[in-house]
């Protein structure tokens, strides 16, 4: 069966740097076009899609195009009584995909080249990572995953070397989601134990750290009519180090997009987050959604981290003098149905900073703002 999707968005950005000395405003058109085929013949299946994007930037520096092109599914896929063997590039989503997701925001989503293997409850994996909006090809991951009455228990082991840490991180995370009329309480936590090597450039930063660290994260969602649900979330994330411990939390490859705002500028790592959604379907072709997230350090002494868990370009504060209040964002998200084929997404975002960033840029400081519309076509 041939596969093609066509997604075309605009984005504009101003003061990424929040800070109106620095003017970074940005605007970027992005177009994505996917292709590929998916087959079936007896116990055999298969599914393999090519993704080319382009971005056109236009910035005060000028104009850029930045092309990239990968293979993102190419997998052969066996049944075998009970079990089901998965060989070549694939995406694993786990739970709330806090983390390990497809990362489908992104220009390049979020696969891995491997091995896996899956019976009634139980998941194995070991590979590589293929293709992904970030990340470095050095990184290998190995885990497993049990479902049960009471929840979904997952083990992985990471290894990769980005271009500001080396992590070795055995990771165990549980989530247990409990449903009662029209309620729903999400669960979710997680333990680290490992080591973390620092960069800076290609230099390696003093000896490598044991790594100690812990995340957790509750959501509580009720339907207070049939067209409307409201969330409220809490979550937090280690941070900080001494001499030899590093207890910042690595949250792996994950999809962060639907979970700390839209504007990518905050990760479940060295966090302590609030968040109130609300999302209203006037009819089931139209979704609006409404969300309101607080942002703050778990250890001052560490640095604002990003979706893709890298520091936030110049905020990190070895001190712990700056403080722990980040700021606040505000998302406002609308997506129409227009045909089985053709859906159309636009959305406006604002981050008001807090006491941690203007200690960074003074009398400077200035909101940063976002919009973006998304039409993607199926055919």
């Amino acid at each position: 069966m041939p596969l093609l999707a066509v997604r075309e968005r605009f984005e504009r950005r101003t003061n990424r740097e929040f800070s109106s000395a620095i003017n970074d405003d940005r605007s970027t058109w992005s177009t994505r076009v996917t292709a590929g085929t998916s087959f079936r013949h007896r116990n055999f299946s298969g599914q393999f899609v090519y993704n080319f994007n382009r971005d056109s930037i236009s910035s005060v520096a000028g104009n850029t195009v930045d092309d990239r092109s990968d293979l993102q599914l190419g997998f052969l896929r066996f049944e075998d009584g009970g079990g089901e063997w998965t060989v070549g590039r694939q995406q694993i989503k786990k739970g709330s995909e806090r983390l390990m997701g497809e990362g489908t925001w992104n220009a390049v989503s979020i696969a891995w080249d491997g091995i896996r293997y899956r019976q009634g409850e139980f998941d194995f994996w070991a590979v590589r990572l293929g293709a992904a909006n970030r990340g470095s090809s050095s990184t290998r991951m190995a885990g497993m995953s049990y479902k049960s009455s009471f929840g979904e228990t997952i083990y992985f082991f990471r290894h990769t070397v980005a271009a500001f840490e080396k992590v070795d991180a055995h990771t165990l995370n549980h989530l247990v989601t409990v449903a009662r009329g029209n309620q729903q309480l999400a669960l979710e936590g997680a333990v680290q134990l490992g080591t973390r090597s620092t960069f800076t450039g290609n230099r390696v930063l003093g000896p490598a750290k044991s790594l100690k660290a812990w995340a957790t994260a509750a959501r509580y969602t009720v339907r207070v009519a049939p067209k409307l649900s409201v969330a409220v979330e809490g979550s937090t994330a280690s941070g900080g180090s001494n001499d030899r411990e590093s207890f910042t939390f690595d949250n792996s490859l994950a999809s962060n997009h639907a979970l700390y705002g839209t504007m990518d500028v905050h990760g479940w790592k060295n966090s302590q987050a609030l968040a109130i959604l609300v999302n209203f379907k006037p009819r089931a072709d139209i979704s609006v959604d409404l969300g309101y997230h607080r942002f703050g350090l778990r250890d001052a002494a560490d640095a604002w981290y990003s979706s893709g868990g890298a520091p936030n370009p110049g905020f990190v504060d070895p001190t712990g003098s700056k403080g722990r209040d980040v700021g606040q964002e505000l998302d406002l998200q609308a997506g129409f149905t227009l045909t089985p084929r053709f859906t159309l997404t636009v959305g406006v975002s604002t981050f008001r900073p807090g006491a941690f960033i203007r200690a960074f840029r003074g009398a400077n400081t200035t909101d940063q703002n976002w919009l973006f519309m998304q039409a993607i076509y199926r055919y």
